[in-house]
């Protein structure tokens, strides 16, 4: 959770559910699940005047070219704000975040809502995990084949993959690196460790 966000009351909800919240500063984007899905939170009425200011497409720009997986979660109604503004004016920029510049849009009913959205979303990583995304046809260069190869392991998808090897620059680093130099990656926490571990080294 970006640190400017403490002040919503989303963190404790978040504790009260049992699960971790680690806030810091963040590049872009207000919450970073899983280490993949990168999600720019706003009130209905903050999404409004993000339009109007036009900060709402330079944060989707942002968003696109920092995340594979960006996504803007709208608590409440857009189209009834107060705020004056034409409603073709907000379906047109729900419209653009969606068809143009390939930014899902989803929306909250509330804060305690925008909780369990988040749950999900961190629980369907999870079941992704089992379910390495990787791409199919021919591998010629051999960063592709590299990186082919890492998204075969437990939760890692192609942003961890790219992290990993940026950081150990092999895979034969990588399956040797010792705990703490794997979780001083980004993304990458001690389930997800455990969890290669236990592909790695078992037998059946």
């Amino acid at each position: 959770m970006d640190d400017r966000e403490t002040a919503c009351g989303l963190a404790d909800l978040f504790r009260r559910a049992g699960i971790d919240v680690v806030v810091r500063r963040l590049t872009n984007g207000d919450y970073l699940i899983n280490g993949e899905t990168c999600i720019e939170r706003k009130t209905a009425r903050d999404f409004v005047m993000s339009i109007v200011d036009g900060r709402l497409f330079a944060q989707a720009a942002r968003l696109r070219k920092t995340s594979a997986h960006p996504l803007v979660l709208i608590e409440g109604d857009p189209l009834r704000t107060g705020i004056d503004i034409a409603q073709n004016a907000v379906r047109g920029a729900l419209i653009s975040l969606t068809a143009l510049w390939s930014v899902p849009v989803v929306f909250s009913a509330s804060l305690e809502d925008t909780r369990e959205i988040m749950l999900l979303i961190g629980r369907q990583w999870e079941k992704a995990g089992s379910i390495p995304l990787r791409k199919r046809g021919k591998h010629r260069k051999r960063k592709s084949k590299r990186l082919f190869f890492l998204q075969g392991l437990p939760r890692i998808g192609p942003d961890r993959a790219e992290r990993l090897l940026e950081r150990f620059g092999s895979v034969l680093k990588i399956l040797n690196a010792r705990d703490d130099e794997l979780l001083a990656v980004k993304g990458i926490g001690r389930s997800i460790v455990r969890e290669m571990r236990e592909v790695l080294s078992g037998e059946n």
